[in-house]
């Protein structure tokens, strides 16, 4: 992934083996929390700069909270 798109760079939340973890990428990102691999990653938004922040896991229910940085007008 480039610079700046991987996992981990926000504090993850787990839930049983695996870890949630969103990006200053725009993405969040389900990890296998033994092997480290993707399990699944899914865009928030794709055409403007945008971080998402750690994940609130219950059950089988993954909130984000996300920003979208865009130029004003």
């Amino acid at each position: 992934a480039p610079a700046g798109d991987g996992p981990g760079l926000f504090r993850g939340s787990a839930a049983g083996d695996t870890v949630f973890a969103g990006s200053p990428g725009g993405r969040v990102y389900a990890l296998d929390a033994v092997t480290g691999r993707p399990r699944w990653i899914t865009p928030i938004e794709e055409r403007d700069p945008t971080s998402v922040f750690p994940p609130a896991v219950h059950g089988d229910l993954v909130v984000v909270g996300f920003s979208i940085y865009v130029n004003p007008s």
